[in-house]
């Protein structure tokens, strides 16, 4: 059983999306001096192997990096901002572990009653509001109660048979992975965004690379 829930906690982890053979692949793509990127938005959409998943409250672009040498390189998802209309400010993503757990427990996200970051420079902190304990290991985006806890044996069975598990598995495990690591990865990037999706009318992705900012159209 402990080696079945440590490969199940490997499995977890960021791994990322498959890339596709080149960058010219997706609908947007841009290049830099060392790296070429290609991107796609796809709405509130988390495209398991198997499955579809609904992501919320949260916007998901994926993106795919190839880097022009083979040398290990490390993926910032910091480098990447959403502007949403035009606005005059950019969404900066947010953690693949917020994202679960909204999608664990819907109710924090209704209890909040603020945004989540969203201004180019903002750090994603959560405003207002007492600061309790951490919604889940690793969160530093806000402190709300903490539910029941349950043992290693009921988790397996959550990720095996519950869907909104394993909505929030394929969350952590197809978010960029930002681990330094030769060639060409891809994976997802969540942006809150609370209003409707009639109200997007144009959706631009802003990268940070070799020192300039490369602007994407995505819609």
């Amino acid at each position: 059983m402990r080696c079945y829930l440590a490969l199940l906690i490997a499995l977890c982890a960021a791994a990322g999306t498959n890339p596709k053979n080149s960058p010219k692949e997706y609908p947007a793509h841009a290049e830099s001096a060392s790296m070429a990127l290609g991107a796609e938005f796809l709405s509130r959409s988390v495209m398991d192997e198997r499955e579809s998943h609904h992501s919320g409250d949260y916007l998901v672009v994926e993106v795919a990096l190839f880097p022009v040498d083979a040398k290990p390189f490390e993926v910032r998802a910091s480098d990447f901002r959403l502007r949403i209309n035009g606005a005059k400010h950019a969404m900066l993503p947010q953690s693949a572990g917020l994202v679960a757990g909204g999608i664990r427990h819907p109710e924090w996200e209704r209890q909040r009653g603020v945004e989540i970051g969203g201004g180019i420079g903002d750090t994603g902190i959560i405003l207002g509001g007492p600061r309790q304990r951490s919604r889940f290991p690793g969160d530093t985006q806000g402190r709300y109660p903490t539910p029941p806890t349950k043992s290693p044996e009921e988790r397996v069975i959550d990720q095996t048979k519950n869907p909104v598990e394993r909505a929030a598995d394929a969350v952590t495990r197809l978010a960029l992975d930002e681990s330094p690591r030769q060639g060409a990865r891809s994976g997802y990037l969540y942006f809150v965004w609370k209003k409707k999706l009639k109200d997007i009318k144009k959706v631009e992705l802003l990268w940070e690379s070799g020192g300039k900012t490369h602007t994407l159209p995505l819609r």
